[in-house]
């Protein structure tokens, strides 16, 4: 496989990105949000549109954490939203709030009682890590439960959150809340589980070289969600996808098994939406939606045509 060990040696800061949807949704399911109009300095974020006899699909990716003066929700956008007979997430709100899956977390994300991370980390790492803990003022005890990719994660997420990135702001939770407010069908292409098996399967070697390298790059973490921020916020492709993707091509396994797989496993349930009348909207994580094995290129190769807007 695109080598576990070699992939989160490289792309720590980026799997955190791709990996962050049940997390931060999870953290922001009962959370209320508000949103910032489009600063009309900025160009909206990207959206797509696919349309066969009556019905409409509009794509857009999204950004899990976002601060909450970010102008995203773009007239055009709520325009969208608000017509839409129904909303289309990676995972649905409900999903996200449910007993079973916040069980699941504490299965596949924490230890038993009689076991703890710092049995099956380096001592160098562990005490990076816990150093990284103290200073954010979360209490090392709370890490020591955790596997290591679930502290990996918490601490990425955590650090993101210091530096005003919330999941309550993010789009997908943003707009789940406004289609909910307004009765609309909400729908989810994947599990809360299928999300969570994606790291809790990885080997202890990966789990531990995921730590490491997250940990090199945990200071320039808010300066990341920042860049990544501006490039989505202005719809630049190019900046986006170099943000995103970039280094993937040196792990082709498991990027195909963290994007383009359920890329591909997504495509039968968007193209059915081209056969239900009316409108739809479509959001997942924005690296869904770029690269020619993203759900845009696959549903273009299936003969649709999908045109930016």
């Amino acid at each position: 496989m695109r080598a576990f060990l070699t992939f989160f040696h490289r792309m720590g800061r980026r799997a955190a990105f791709c990996g962050l949807a049940f997390i931060s949704l999870s953290l922001a399911a009962a959370t209320p949000s508000a949103f910032a109009q489009t600063d009309p300095a900025h160009h909206a974020p990207a959206i797509w549109k696919m349309e066969k006899d009556g019905s409409a699909v509009y794509f857009l990716g999204t950004i899990h954490l976002l601060k909450a003066d970010t102008p995203w929700l773009s007239d055009e956008l709520k325009d969208i939203a608000d017509k839409a007979d129904s909303l289309t997430l990676e995972l649905t709100p409900s999903e996200m709030a449910s007993p079973k899956l916040q069980q699941l977390v504490q299965s596949l994300g924490f230890y038993a009682p009689d076991d703890a991370l710092s049995n099956h980390l380096p001592k160098e790492s562990y005490d990076h890590l816990a150093a990284a803990y103290e200073k954010r003022g979360i209490p090392v005890q709370a890490m020591d439960r955790m596997k290591p990719w679930m502290a990996g994660l918490q601490i990425s997420v955590m650090s993101a959150m210091q530096a005003g990135f919330l999941p309550q702001y993010g789009v997908d939770s943003t707009l789940g809340q406004i289609a909910s407010a307004s009765g609309k069908d909400i729908r989810g292409l994947e599990k809360g589980e299928e999300q969570l098996m994606l790291f809790a399967n990885l080997s202890d070697e990966a789990q531990v070289a995921f730590i490491e390298e997250g940990l090199e790059q945990i200071d320039d973490l808010a300066q990341y969600f920042e860049e990544l921020k501006e490039a989505w916020l202005t719809g630049d492709l190019d900046a986006l996808d170099a943000l995103v993707t970039d280094g993937l091509e040196e792990s082709p396994e498991l990027a195909d098994k963290l994007l383009y797989q359920r890329n591909r496993n997504w495509i039968p349930a968007l193209e059915g939406l081209l056969e239900e009348p009316g409108t739809h909207l479509v959001a997942v994580g924005a690296g869904h939606l770029i690269g020619d094995k993203s759900v845009i290129a696959l549903l273009r190769a299936n003969g649709h045509e999908l045109t930016r807007q």
